[in-house]
């Protein structure tokens, strides 16, 4: 038995599909640096905890997150000399971590070599059942339909349906089995509601993204920057498990209580 997949990807995030799990995270990772949380000591053990997490969610995106988030803390946080030496060797013990992962499991070897693969190739076999090359399947089908029934869409109440119907026309016949929608936010607001829904969307993350970089604000920048990529590749507001959790943290990051100065107290 591989000891490794034991607990790693699903087997690890067994409550909550494990790219959601990994964005989740990936943002209490962002916050342990750039908010005010616990001592240096503290900080430093929560963060390595986030970082063992993160990597055995097995979730490319999440992996990628992790390295964008110690890249942007460190660039935050540079003139703090405890900060960058601490998230510069988390970086490194989270390399070393992931390579061990790697030599350690064949299967874990096997998602990552198939991933480098299929980056690098072109279009993706119709009978393909690997989650890179799946992801590329329903990406070529959501745009079909999307490209299909502009500039409208389809209705979010036929959305699914029309994405099976793109699935059995193209011979996706894995992603029928599966019923597997658009694996991307953008191409699945694109193909139910046309061009304002893919405006909205892109809206939705780019607007606070801007306003989070121009008041300096990190983690709600890091927060809206890893939503974007992640929408990416998932479509994460079909689902309550993405829907709830950038619905809360956008509020409490960019809504009112984030921006508004708190009321004077009365003496």
């Amino acid at each position: 038995m591989d000891q490794a997949n034991e607990v790693f990807g699903e087997r690890f995030s067994w409550l909550v599909h494990p790219s959601y799990f990994a964005l989740y995270l990936c943002v209490a990772l962002a916050a342990v640096f750039l908010r005010p949380v616990g001592s240096p000591v503290q900080r430093v053990v929560m963060a390595a905890v986030l970082c063992l997490g993160i990597l055995l969610c097995g979730s490319k995106a999440g992996w990628a997150g992790l390295g964008l988030v110690l890249a942007i803390v460190v660039v935050a946080r540079w003139r703090e000399r405890s900060v960058r030496n601490a998230v510069l060797g988390l970086a490194g013990v989270s390399l070393i971590g992931l390579v061990v992962l790697v030599a350690a499991s064949p299967n874990v070897r096997e998602r990552v070599v198939e991933a480098w693969r299929s980056a690098g190739r072109g279009e993706a076999q119709a009978d393909a059942s690997t989650s890179s090359e799946v992801r590329k399947l329903a990406w070529n089908s959501a745009a079909q339909v999307a490209r299909a029934n502009t500039p409208w869409g389809t209705g979010t109440g036929d959305v699914k349906d029309a994405f099976m119907a793109s699935h059995e026309q193209l011979g996706y016949i894995h992603l029928v089995e599966k019923r597997i929608n658009a694996h991307c936010q953008y191409l699945q607001l694109w193909a139910a509601l046309g061009w304002a829904g893919l405006g909205l969307t892109i809206l939705m993350v780019m607007v606070p993204l801007l306003a989070a970089v121009r008041g300096s604000d990190a983690l709600a920048a890091v927060f809206f920057l890893l939503t974007a990529l992640n929408w990416a590749v998932e479509s994460m507001i079909e689902v309550q498990a993405g829907a709830l959790f950038f619905a809360f943290f956008a509020f409490v990051l960019a809504g009112p209580s984030a921006q508004e100065p708190p009321p004077p107290t009365a003496h």
